[in-house]
């Protein structure tokens, strides 16, 4: 994101927890879910057993025109001409948008 901030430093997704202590319920949550089970990657950027894994995203600025987005936020979005779309396996190609003003 060119040096921009997703989140503030003190956000609470900042949070140092590697020595947090481990929650009460954490092995029966962790059971309910599965830990054997698969997990498809959908974060991060490369590839997992062969596969793409990662959101594409492009970092823009304010000079791409502004066009209707049908989303809940903002009812207009700088989305350059040739933004990646994210290609689900099962599914039609969609643009995700994920719009953060940089954290000073």
């Amino acid at each position: 994101m060119n040096g921009a901030l997703a989140l503030r430093a003190s956000n609470a997704c900042n949070t140092d927890i590697s020595t947090a202590v481990v929650g009460p319920n954490s092995a029966a949550r962790i059971a309910s879910i599965g830990a054997g089970a698969g997990l498809h990657a959908d974060f991060g950027a490369g590839q997992c057993n062969g596969a793409r894994i990662g959101i594409p995203h492009v970092v823009v600025s304010a000079s791409p025109a502004r066009v209707a987005w049908a989303g809940p936020t903002a009812p207009t979005s700088a989305i350059p001409a040739h933004a990646p779309c994210q290609r689900p396996r099962r599914s039609r190609a969609r643009l995700t948008r994920i719009a953060t003003a940089p954290c000073s």
